[in-house]
């Protein structure tokens, strides 16, 4: 994600790198639009090899997704997602099925949210959320709280850290573990 300034025009997009990591081509956009800021991208190969990017829009909090057919070079028109997530973290499961966490931009649902497909981004389903802030953390939609990053730790299981709203004691870092059972 980048700036045409200081914090203003935000768009997402990608950049592809040579197999040293020491040159890159220029980005590719995903989703840019005038009066639109759209930040906090994240990308994951899906099984049948193209790309799934899924970034969210800071007015209306909405977050979208895209594909990309071709290695990154070119992308589908954003769609929305039915979720309002910042801070999106995209994770494969085994079975081809991608997770999304996501600090939840839902005035009703204060934390981090997870979102399933089994579809490539198609259709979303809710698994409910990860963190659930107490009545006395500090919410408000954009505040800091959420970024949440998974990672594989052999067998079945699945490491999730991401941190909890301020409260009275400061901000707590959460860690989970999940399990693959698809």
């Amino acid at each position: 994600m980048g700036t045409d300034g200081r914090d203003v025009g935000w768009h997402s997009g990608v950049t592809i790198s040579d197999p040293t990591g020491t040159t890159f081509a220029p980005p590719t956009i995903i989703a840019k639009a005038p009066e639109r800021d759209y930040s906090d991208i994240d990308v994951v190969r899906l099984d049948d090899g193209r790309f799934l990017a899924v970034t969210r829009e800071h007015l209306t909090r909405q977050s979208v997704r895209s594909w990309s057919a071709d290695e990154g070079a070119t992308w589908s028109p954003i769609r929305p997602t039915p979720f309002l997530g910042s801070n999106i973290k995209l994770f494969r499961l085994r079975s081809g099925a991608v997770l999304c966490a996501y600090r939840d931009e839902d005035p009703a649902r204060r934390g981090v949210s997870i979102s399933l497909t089994r579809d490539g981004g198609d259709t979303w389903s809710s698994l409910g959320q990860l963190y659930a802030a107490g009545d006395d953390a500090m919410h408000q939609p954009g505040s800091v709280c959420g970024y949440p990053d998974m990672v594989s730790l052999g067998d079945d299981r699945i490491g999730v850290v991401l941190h909890g709203y301020p409260d009275a004691d400061g901000i707590a870092i959460h860690w989970l573990e999940l399990r693959d059972r698809s």
